[in-house]
């Protein structure tokens, strides 16, 4: 049975978006209303004059301005002639840009963290969970079940903490490892590595270190299932995309908890020529196996999630290629209208077919160039804003833009 959808509907945004839709329409209609009206009706029915010619700053840099050409030189100024025309064009044709980069941003910044995540950061093929915690017994027992089919084991008592911040408590995965799990977890930050925590110290994870300012060197209350709660030093911030962390050894934890920790979880890397399916069924004929989870499932059930970010970027993408296109449809329009006595004198001054498109169109090509490099800065902004807006407990995006 499915479950109804639940459309839920951000009121004070909406009051903001219809505002500002009202104020920008109705505005302009005002303003031209009052400027039209405030003129005599004998003023009105005369056609409108050309604006004056000016000159411009070009000009006086006389070793560009003497290499153009006659008809460049009549585009740059008329550019600079019409400048109501040429805000509406970067505005316009700017806000488009910002759209486009913001649409090709959202994408690259998500669709990587699948390959940041389990290439770079946890690079260990199967996380094993048992059914109870296991004793120096029940180690040796797992480590000659899975002696066939895995490389490297490291063992680890993992359990979901609860961390006093300054948003009050907030949930975190606690790991307690037996050895620096060096081969399993890379820990980095950019391309900065961060040593696994000495005694007494822990690492963290840097999208709930950055969101509830946790720095290195300060200090985080951590509150375990049972009601235990201890202090431990953050030593260091490490990259990580797909659920919170904090990073300790057994040592470390026992020493702040005074309760043993008895490992509850594996990491394994398979041997190179094994399966890994057929190597995780090898693993659960433990009794002690609760379940396996193969790194290469979560991949191809995370990045099946994220295929439907095409969909996004696609309606992003149409929706300011045709902003675009109406853009310079009217504004090419208006400059044909207002501009046509001017046209037809060329025409009687004897200029081809393509200089007098070029006339035209030429200036229209500048200002797109002008407006996609103002657009830029703008989408950047656009898609920081984005992105730091998208918040989910269980991934961190970050924010990235392929050139």
């Amino acid at each position: 049975v499915q479950r109804p959808i639940d459309f839920v509907l951000d009121w004070w945004l909406f009051a903001v978006c219809l505002l500002l839709y009202l104020v920008c329409m109705m505005g302009v209609a005002w303003l031209v209303c009052w400027k039209d009206m405030r003129e005599s009706a004998a003023q009105l029915i005369r056609p409108k004059s050309p604006e004056a010619g000016k000159r411009i700053l070009l000009e006086r840099i006389g070793f560009i301005w003497k290499r153009l050409k006659f008809l460049h030189k009549v585009s740059v100024r008329n550019i600079m002639r019409y400048k109501k025309r040429m805000v509406m064009m970067i505005i316009g044709i700017g806000g488009c840009t910002a759209l486009l980069i913001a649409g090709f941003g959202i994408r690259d910044t998500i669709r990587p963290i699948v390959d940041y995540q389990y290439n770079e950061i946890t690079v260990y093929d199967a996380s094993v969970t048992f059914l109870d915690s296991l004793d120096e017994a029940g180690e040796e027992k797992f480590l000659e079940t899975g002696k066939e089919v895995s490389e490297d084991t490291v063992f680890l008592y993992s359990e979901n903490v609860k961390a006093d911040t300054s948003d009050g408590e907030q949930s975190i995965t606690l790991a307690a490892f037996s050895r620096e799990p060096e081969g399993f977890i890379d820990l980095h930050r950019g391309n900065s590595r961060v040593e696994f925590p000495g005694k007494g110290k822990a690492v963290i994870n840097y999208r709930f270190a950055k969101e509830y300012g946790i720095k290195e060197g300060s200090s985080i209350t951590l509150k375990g299932s049972d009601g235990t709660e201890f202090t431990v030093e953050i030593s260091g911030i490490f990259d990580n995309y797909i659920f919170n962390y904090v990073f300790m050894s057994e040592e470390t934890y026992e020493s702040l908890t005074g309760a043993k920790a008895l490992p509850n979880t594996a990491y394994v890397n398979f041997k190179e020529d094994q399966d890994g399916h057929a190597a995780s069924a090898t693993l659960l004929e433990d009794d002690d196996v609760a379940n396996v989870s193969v790194s290469a499932d979560m991949i191809s059930r995370i990045t099946g999630m994220l295929d439907a970010l095409n969909y996004i970027v696609l309606t992003v993408l149409v929706c300011a290629g045709a902003l675009a296109f109406i853009v310079l449809y009217n504004l090419t329009n208006i400059t044909i209208i207002e501009r046509s006595r001017e046209i037809a004198t060329l025409k009687v001054l004897g200029f081809y077919v393509n200089e007098q498109n070029s006339y035209v169109f030429r200036e229209n090509i500048i200002l797109t160039g002008i407006s996609a490099l103002c657009g830029i800065p703008m989408g950047m902004a656009l898609l920081s804003y984005v992105m730091s807006q998208i918040k989910m407990n269980s991934f961190y995006f970050g924010c990235r833009l392929n050139w």
